[in-house]
């Protein structure tokens, strides 16, 4: 028997185990930004229908609530998460922070609806 504890929560699956499969910046080039409800731009680590792993300026506490545009070609999207985790991801020569932070969506995103027709 185990000692390990359970994993519930969505920010502690494992890739293996994640409901909706991620997709790297590199493979939705057709979403051209994401916006801040601060107005500030955040660059897409991943994305999936159930969530968004973003680099940005902004630091959040776990569980708050963040509001997002999600910005296409064919459409504009404003959603908000819920950050399951903020981490330090790097620090310019400035001293400026950067972090990534997993946001789990509080609505499933449609992905495809934003993607380019085929």
């Amino acid at each position: 028997m185990s000692d390990a504890v359970p994993r519930t929560g969505p920010g502690d699956l494992d890739d293996d185990a994640r409901a909706a499969p991620r997709r790297s910046a590199r493979d939705v080039r057709w979403i051209t930004r994401v916006k801040l409800a601060s107005g500030e731009e955040a660059q897409i680590v991943n994305i999936s229908t159930g969530g968004i792993l973003i680099e940005c300026r902004a630091q959040w506490p776990p569980d708050a609530l963040v509001d997002l545009r999600i910005v296409s070609a064919r459409t504009v999207v404003e959603t908000r998460g819920r950050v399951v985790r903020c981490e330090l991801a790097g620090v310019d020569r400035n001293g400026a922070a950067t972090y990534h932070v997993a946001l789990e969506f509080l609505e499933l995103f449609p992905l495809d609806a934003a993607a380019p027709p085929e």
